[in-house]
């Protein structure tokens, strides 16, 4: 199924609120997650591959920490 940009635009409101860092899209298309004042990943603006949120929400969470995942998908520390 075809990515519309509109998924794209939504997620970068939903991790902007979340306080990501996102600039762009530059000339390209393409949206850069700042984190620490260097690019740590690249989200297409029209991503072909079905794998991009899982990719971006992976790459958010391993170098800024904030994890965008919605809450049924965060796994729940063991009790013991």
């Amino acid at each position: 199924m075809p990515t519309r940009a509109g998924d794209v635009r939504q997620f970068i409101r939903r991790a902007r609120k979340a306080g990501v860092v996102i600039t762009g899209p530059d000339g390209s298309g393409h949206w850069a997650v700042i984190h620490e004042g260097h690019r740590c990943s690249t989200i297409a603006g029209s991503p072909s591959d079905h794998r991009w949120l899982k990719n971006a929400v992976a790459d958010i969470r391993r170098f800024t920490g904030i994890d965008l995942r919605p809450e049924h998908q965060k796994r729940k520390p063991a009790t013991q």
